[in-house]
């Protein structure tokens, strides 16, 4: 209880230290701050700024010692003009005398006179008088004023016994027969003891009058004073939406509400993350995205050719970029205008058509229709191994000199060589591609009846090595290569050698057989496999088990299970 006790004495002091505190606040006018107790002119008001509060009055002006001051135009204050100096007087400016008969006024140090005008009288001469002291004669015993008067128009005619007089009205000055306007706001005191409240009017003075005009933030409450606009009340005040508007003496504060920041006429919002690619903040936290760009903080690019929001055509691609898109021509169509038009490759000849073929245009591309007698590119002649040849050209392939290849319009085909022994004649080409037909140089396989082996070719064949000599072979046992292991396992059934154990597709390898026989001609283009040899590329079924097919390829064989493939 004694700690809470102490921290509430301290409080107390801080609270009471701080209302001793002498604050000064300052004032917000029109976006420009104005420090406490600073005075400026606005116009002809002057205004001030107290303890955060503006208050505005007339600007006062120095006091003025002639009757007639003059408001010159683009100033506030009154002031005297020149005096005129006659028949031995001084005249302020604005007064009118009458000298001799004529109507003489001081303008600014000038004096104009005038001879008074007398009205044309409507009685004969001999009932004319003249009367002391008036330049005028009169008619006797008639209404003078009705009949023709010399006041002045802002002055009212009264009739005498013999006479008249003039009287200027109220809000004018003379002698009646000249008549000029009082400046009631340059009189201390104003008009009959009526003026304007000097804190919140402003005194604009009229022709033969004058009246109290409202400063700014007050009403009129009758002719001489105003009284205080609630501009917040009443909304004629200019704070933003997002602002709070505060009542002052004649006028008002805008103070920019939480989450936004200006000087309470622009408010903008705060936001706390940064908007990115131009996006705007229009809400606390909340980002307005340029068009192009999406999220949070606008930072994602918007696909608009991905997401179908582009207004390409069919004619057009359309292409996505940062922030926005563009529809490009498609490939067979250019650019006119806004437009994109079917580029005529046939009438431009910018197709790729063959001389002999008929170009057609259509949307976008072209079409090349051949003759009925051309190949598929319209050409008769044909391309092969990188040379033309003509329609009906016979020719070998490099790496097949036994092939016969043709072109025909266009297109080339080939044939295997055809063997016909029966009309087989001796020549190098003829003992190259059928050498089955030599019977000198050839010899059969055991087995394989289109296998033909050349004098000197070698093959194996249940375990033996053959040799074809001049049309005869003659065969020996296969000697097998030595082995990399020290336990051996026994050759089976399909093999001739015995094999490793890590060999397991259970194969030889007959190119690797001792130094002796490496001169095997023919090893290379046959497999020996279970005592039978096959031509290299043929398939054939592993004996015992059906669902397992081997190829024979590069002189050797395997096999790896139930329908599987055997390797070399």
């Amino acid at each position: 209880m004694s700690l809470l006790t102490k921290r509430l004495v301290e409080a107390e002091k801080r609270v009471s230290y701080i209302e001793e505190c002498d604050c000064k606040k300052s004032c917000l006018i029109n976006g420009t701050t104005k420090n406490d107790g600073e005075v400026w002119n606005v116009g002809c008001s002057r205004c001030e700024c107290k303890q955060g509060e503006v208050k505005c009055g007339p600007r006062p002006c120095p006091a003025v010692k002639c009757k007639h001051p003059v408001l010159k135009e683009g100033e506030c204050c009154p002031v005297c003009l020149k005096s005129c100096y006659i028949t031995k007087k001084d005249f302020e400016h604005g007064e009118i005398q009458i000298l001799g008969c004529r109507n003489c006024s001081c303008v600014d140090g000038n004096m104009h006179c005038e001879f008074l005008q007398c009205p044309e009288l409507k009685c004969p001469p001999e009932q004319q008088m003249s009367v002391t002291d008036e330049c005028c004669k009169f008619c006797q015993g008639v209404d003078y004023c009705s009949k023709g008067h010399a006041c002045h128009t802002n002055a009212t005619c009264l009739n005498l016994n013999t006479k008249y007089t003039c009287t200027c009205r109220s809000g004018f000055h003379g002698d009646g027969y000249f008549c000029s306007d009082v400046d009631e706001c340059a009189q201390q005191g104003g008009l009959n003891g009526n003026h304007c409240h000097l804190m919140n009017t402003r005194c604009v003075n009229t022709f033969g009058s004058y009246v109290c005009e409202c400063l700014p933030g007050y009403r009129r409450q009758n002719k001489f004073s105003c009284v205080e606009v609630d501009e917040c009340k009443t909304g004629e005040h200019r704070c933003h939406e997002h602002a709070d508007c505060t009542n002052t003496l004649g006028s008002y504060n805008c103070t920019c509400k939480k989450g936004y920041t200006g000087n309470g006429h622009d408010c903008k919002p705060v936001c706390n993350q940064t908007c990115l690619n131009g996006g705007e903040c229009r809400a606390p936290g909340i980002c307005s995205c340029r068009p192009g760009y999406v999220g949070d903080s606008c930072e994602r690019d918007l696909d608009e050719c991905a997401t179908g929001l582009h207004r390409c055509k069919e004619t057009t691609d359309c292409v996505n970029m940062p922030g926005w898109y563009f529809c490009k021509c498609k490939p067979g169509f250019e650019t006119k205008g806004r437009e994109c038009v079917d580029i005529d490759e046939c009438a431009l000849n910018t197709h790729s058509c063959h001389q002999s073929a008929l170009c057609v245009n259509t949307e976008g591309h072209f079409e090349c229709q051949c003759p009925p007698d051309s190949g598929p590119d319209c050409r008769l002649s044909c391309m092969f191994e990188d040379r033309e040849l003509k329609d009906g050209e016979k020719v070998s392939p490099n790496n097949a000199p036994c092939k016969q290849c043709t072109c025909s319009k266009g297109v080339v085909s080939c044939v295997e060589p055809s063997c016909n022994c029966s009309t087989w004649r001796p020549g190098v080409m003829s003992e190259l591609c059928c050498p089955q037909c030599d019977p000198k140089q050839s010899c059969q396989h055991q087995e394989l009846s289109h296998v033909t082996f050349r004098s000197g070719e070698q093959w194996i064949y249940q375990c033996q090595t053959c040799e074809c000599l001049y049309g005869e072979f003659d065969c020996w046992n296969l000697e097998c290569p030595p082995l990399s292991c020290d336990n051996p396992v026994p050759a089976g059934p399909a093999g001739c050698c015995p094999r490793c154990p890590d060999d397991m597709c259970g194969f030889q390898n007959v190119s690797n057989i001792s130094p002796a026989t490496t001169a095997l001609a023919g090893v290379g283009s046959t497999c020996l496999y279970e005592k039978h040899i096959y031509a290299s590329g043929q398939t054939f079924k592993y004996p015992s088990r059906d669902c397992t097919t081997c190829s024979c390829k590069k002189h050797s064989s395997s096999n790896k299970g139930c329908c599987g493939s055997c390797f070399t």
